[in-house]
């Protein structure tokens, strides 16, 4: 199934009745990041042969794999592309302990739930996008947009992490959909670190790269969190 992928959230219809209340674009990083409940793993260096690669093609790919797992209705391997999965884990942890000052990194203990958790909220979110009028048997992936930065709090860290948050854009041939996420830059991998919303779009798939460009716009003007700085904004757009 050929993929390309989107960032675009201004025009999203929010399918989740009970979602949670969207901070803005700059907030999801600091949530997406400081937030990860993940212990400390040992080492991440055999996982890079599935992850590793140049340039942006390591986002392209980790969304286009998730995207296809959801479609082909492998929850247990779409979570391994998240933060609770045994790869995103140990890539997660092995990224925290390098960027944050060793009095400041806690080591939370993971819920013994969090896999099935996740595996729980990728098999809502299939739903829901079914329910919206989304042929998963026709879905392909249109494009990938969204913001890459670098995040920073000298308060906490002793270096920089490098966080995206975008969309994955899907189509069956009638119409546009779209994933949320943010992701995290591990070792040259991306690791999805939260899902934040999804539904159907009501925009054309040749206009969103215009629409991913304004909402990047839209991003710059957004305030910093307190203490946590968010640098050298990059908007990403990659079709496929």
């Amino acid at each position: 199934m050929a993929k390309r992928l989107d960032f675009e959230n201004a025009l999203l219809h929010d399918i989740r009745r009970n979602r949670r209340k969207r901070p803005t674009v700059k907030l999801r990083w600091v949530l997406a990041f400081f937030a990860v409940g993940i212990a400390l793993a040992a080492s991440a260096s055999a996982l890079l042969t599935l992850f590793s690669g140049n340039s942006h093609a390591p986002l392209a790919e980790t969304a286009a794999g998730f995207a296809a797992r959801i479609a082909a209705g492998q929850m247990d391997a779409a979570v391994e592309f998240c933060a609770e999965g045994a790869m995103g884990s140990q890539l997660v942890a092995t990224e925290r302990a390098r960027v944050f000052l060793p009095q400041a990194l806690a080591i939370p203990q993971p819920s013994p739930n969090a896999r099935a958790d996740r595996v729980a909220l990728l098999t809502r979110v299939r739903d829901d996008l079914a329910r919206a009028g989304l042929n998963w048997e026709n879905a392909q992936a249109l494009a990938f947009g969204g913001v890459l930065a670098k995040v920073s709090d000298p308060a906490r860290m002793q270096g920089t992490a490098s966080m995206v948050v975008g969309n994955v854009y899907l189509s069956d041939g009638q119409g546009v959909y779209t994933i949320e996420l943010s992701l995290m830059n591990c070792l040259g991998s991306y690791v999805i670190t939260d899902i934040w919303q999804w539904g159907a779009l009501e925009v054309a798939p040749e206009a969103l790269k215009s629409h991913s460009r304004a909402q990047f716009e839209t991003f710059r003007n957004d305030p910093d969190d307190d203490g946590v700085t968010v640098k050298a904004p990059e908007h990403v757009f990659i079709k496929h």
